[in-house]
């Protein structure tokens, strides 16, 4: 019965990588999921304790005590009523609205390979966010929160992303999904694409340089990725410290994978973190999105949100302290809606596809649980399908059901497997379906390589801790391990 009080709670579940294996290999015990439903968790004396994994556990003698660090307090809000939610033109028919209505006396643009340019953005505004108002709210610098499609006859984007390093280890699965040149867009035939969230530490620049020329997008998620439990550390941070993590890790990738920073446009925050208005206020002077949010929904049957701009602020539940209070102009949020797993007679929510309860364990389970969710998607109102997890968690039977689940929605002429930016440049200038041209389409040949070679640099002390490699693209070392600050 006491579950039933805590339908709100996110069972996150995040996969940390622990620092203290090297080359991004990761123990069994990294994938700990964090769901206690308590606030309180155990504690041994602090010199008798040390951590085991960076998921929160530590061994207190010969005890392991696990401290969760995804507890996710949540406030008795209110949640806004549907916003932005106008006809367009057809009948006053929720159904019919959520499918997008037809802007009844107009034409249909061509299609176009390239966004409007965005008008300069107004700085952020500390106030209480009001009701978005669309006539006030235009594109493509302002969209409301909304489940109502932008567009009549929406075309479905399904986003494939993968957070923390790029490593040479995970790199053979990221080429067996993208490399395959069977795995196209069926209406366009560009290949699919993924975004990657990247943490400095064991990152391989020269492969995140493969994959930006593949036509994958290249996004953040801090350089150091602390794991201080409670979370304090991304709290704490202010907005010069947000952007130490953030813009200089742009600046890293930039400089050692090659990947221009005008390319490099968002970030998801470390263990879903943003840091309320601190770290908001660094992503508005620096990046096009975040990535983070979670969006709460009570049941399959609660429609997902489409992203928006925080023009009138994030006024949905907060699942996990800090989020923003203030308004930012132009800077959009691509919510992280929940996806729901069925245990007996009840959904289990998670904001992360590898973190809902029970995890799948055989192929059969995890293409059906996908494919359970993403219908969800696309027989309501085809708001962007979320794929968004660690590939640390794939073992070999849930890659092959994520695999099979990515061939299955390539049968389909109106699926497209795109990037998280590619999804904001149609946001920006909505088509329907049989317009849409895809903004970055890679088909078969790619462009020459930037990373034509690369050096493998030996640091005996660093200091993160210990000895570190690292791959660049280049042949000179930097002097010291790239780090916060460093």
């Amino acid at each position: 019965m006491r579950l039933r009080n805590f339908l709100a709670v996110v069972f996150l579940g995040v996969l940390h990588r622990a620092s203290s294996v090297p080359r991004g290999i990761l123990p069994p015990n990294a994938y700990a999921v964090g769901h206690d439903l308590s606030p309180q968790t155990s504690k041994a004396p602090a010199d008798e304790c040390k951590n085991v994994s960076s998921s929160g556990s530590q061994k207190c003698g010969t005890k392991a005590v696990t401290h969760e660090k995804t507890v996710i307090p949540i406030e008795k809000t209110v949640e806004t009523d549907m916003i932005n939610g106008e006809n367009r033109g057809c009948s006053g028919d929720k159904a019919q609205q959520l499918k997008g209505c037809p802007d009844i006396g107009t034409t249909t643009k061509a299609p176009v390979s390239s966004p409007p340019p965005a008008p300069p953005r107004k700085d952020s505004v500390t106030k209480k966010p009001e009701k978005c108002n669309p006539d006030n709210c235009k594109l493509p610098n302002c969209m409301c929160e909304s489940v109502i499609p932008p567009v009549y006859d929406m075309p479905q984007f399904v986003m494939l992303t993968f957070d923390d390093a790029v490593t040479e280890t995970n790199m053979k699965f990221y080429r067996e999904l993208l490399e395959n040149p069977k795995r196209k867009n069926k209406a366009s035939g560009c290949r699919i694409a993924a975004t990657f969230f990247v943490s400095a530490e064991y990152l391989d620049y020269p492969s995140v340089n493969e994959l930006y020329r593949m036509g994958n997008e290249i996004a953040l998620h801090s350089i150091s990725y602390n794991r201080e439990p409670s979370g304090s550390y991304w709290n704490d941070l202010n907005t010069t410290g947000w952007a130490a993590e953030v813009v200089d890790e742009r600046l890293m990738v930039e400089k050692y994978a090659k990947v221009p920073a005008e390319d490099i446009r968002g970030l998801r925050g470390p263990f879903l973190f943003t840091g309320g208005d601190a770290g908001f206020r660094m992503l508005h002077s620096h990046f096009d999105y975040d990535c983070t949010l979670i969006h709460k929904r009570d049941g399959p049957d609660d429609t997902p949100v489409f992203p928006y701009t925080l023009d009138y602020g994030f006024q949905k539940p907060c699942m996990v302290h800090k989020c923003p209070n203030d308004t930012y102009p132009g800077l959009w949020t691509v919510p992280l809606n929940y996806l729901f797993r069925r245990n007996d007679d009840k959904y289990n929510p998670c904001a992360m596809a590898d973190s809902c309860l029970p995890q799948p364990e055989t192929s059969e389970d995890i293409f059906e649980y996908l494919r359970f969710n993403f219908e969800n998607f696309y027989h309501t109102n085809r708001a962007p399908f979320p794929v968004f997890l660690h590939e640390a968690s794939l073992d070999k039977e849930r890659k092959e059901g994520y695999l099979r689940f990515v061939d299955w929605l390539l049968e389909k002429e109106d699926v497209h497997l795109v990037t998280v930016s590619e999804v904001l440049d149609f946001m920006r200038d909505p088509k329907p379906k049989e317009s849409y041209a895809q903004r970055h389409c890679t088909k078969e040949d790619l462009p020459e390589s930037t990373c034509p070679k690369w050096k493998r640099c030996h640091y005996p002390t660093t200091l993160r801790g210990g000895e570190r490699y690292m791959r660049i693209c280049g042949t000179t070392c930097p002097e010291n391990y790239p780090w916060v600050n460093n």
